[in-house]
């Protein structure tokens, strides 16, 4: 297990939330942001209804089920891992054989973390959310999210992945005056080894993410 170096940001305590299916957060000031994974659902919301209807709601629930857990158990492996507090004896093998596919990308270009799951929200996109992971990637700092599929995307498929980081990153840049250089990907597949990653520039991606939460904010779409 490698073993990092924590400059980490000092967190603030954000309450989350369910209403009505959406998940919000609680700032200190009282304001009931929306999470970033929920305003961005927005893009996703038709194609997954056409799915529902082409499997059925009992067979969309079996897969949505799984595919859940499934991330979640590689999520708070990846976490532990980053923290130093990893025990794989305890984790689920499948879970944890497709978090080592992954754990290379971790070990070889990760040199420092300054937040591991780390609560943030933007008064100017008036958002909030959980970074899986804000260190120093390629000796850039990086917004890093984890992610899981069944089967492999493309660059054209996980477009929202990349405004989530950039959301995220405009948080940091709120909250701790620190500028982030660029967004990571790292996706293990189920039904394959080799994991995905994604790595770009992040600029771009802040100032289209700031305009769909301007149009957003300005109830431009439907909720």
């Amino acid at each position: 297990m490698k073993t990092f170096d924590y400059e980490l940001f000092d967190s603030v305590e954000l309450k989350r939330i369910n209403v009505n299916g959406k998940r919000l957060y609680l700032t200190e000031s009282g304001d009931r942001y929306p999470s970033v994974t929920t305003v961005l659902s927005y893009f996703s919301r038709k194609g997954i209804a056409k799915w529902r209807e082409r499997v059925g709601n009992k067979e969309a629930n079996k897969i949505s089920t799984q595919a859940s857990g499934f991330g979640t158990s590689v999520h708070n492996i990846a976490e532990k891992y980053t923290l130093g507090i990893l025990d794989p004896k305890e984790e689920n093998p499948i879970a944890l054989s497709s978090f080592r596919t992954i754990q290379p990308h971790l070990d070889d270009n990760v040199d420092k973390i300054y937040g591991v799951e780390t609560r943030m929200y933007s008064d100017e996109l008036k958002t909030a959310g959980t970074a899986d992971l804000i260190c120093r990637y390629d000796s850039k700092n990086t917004i890093l999210d984890f992610k899981t599929s069944r089967k492999r995307k493309t660059h054209s498929q996980v477009k929202t992945y990349f405004m989530q980081c950039a959301a995220y990153a405009i948080m940091v840049k709120e909250r701790y005056d620190v500028d982030i250089e660029q967004a990571v990907i790292l996706m293990a597949v189920r039904e394959d080894n080799n994991p995905i990653v994604f790595k770009e520039d992040i600029k771009p991606w802040i100032d289209m993410t700031r305009k769909f939460f301007e149009l957003y904010n300005a109830g431009k779409f439907e909720d």
